[in-house]
């Protein structure tokens, strides 16, 4: 029961604080085990660090971004991508989607947005702005002709 991990780029100045966030081409083929273990509630954490003397920590004021899955122990469920950021008592931003590629995407564009000094509600939009462009590019990916061989 081995998987890659779906690859990350991870910018200094984050720490993943734990990962089973792999590759999963088709859910359907997952054995009965690999689901219980790969779809589920904790599949990935990565929070903000700051520098404290000569020592990197985990900021409490900084994001966190975890990664989940809803219906857990199920291939019917869905990515929840979920962006806090100042500790879990501020407001979130999140993401809903069963798509990996877009959850792979929409992770590295929050380290993107944070480092930008984006709000809560930017972020929240441009996670919005992203989901729909990725529709549409599938759509149209969907609606292509086949290309002619000669």
């Amino acid at each position: 029961m081995s998987r890659e991990l779906v690859p990350l780029r991870v910018p200094s100045g984050w720490a993943v604080i734990f990962n089973i966030f792999v590759e999963i081409p088709d859910r359907a083929d997952l054995a009965a085990q690999e689901i219980d273990s790969f779809l589920t509630e904790d599949i990935l954490s990565i929070e903000q660090l700051r520098l404290a003397g000569p020592h990197w920590e985990t900021d409490p004021e900084g994001t966190l971004i975890d990664l989940s899955w809803s219906d857990s122990g199920s291939i019917d469920g869905e990515y929840v991508l979920t962006v806090v950021p100042t500790g879990w008592d501020g407001p979130t931003a999140t993401l809903r989607d069963d798509d990996q590629e877009l959850i792979r995407t929409a992770i590295e564009l929050v380290f993107t947005e944070v480092r930008a000094g984006r709000t809560t509600a930017e972020l929240t939009v441009s996670l919005q702005q992203l989901t729909q462009q990725w529709n549409v590019h599938a759509a149209a990916a969907q609606h292509t002709p086949p290309r002619r061989h000669e």
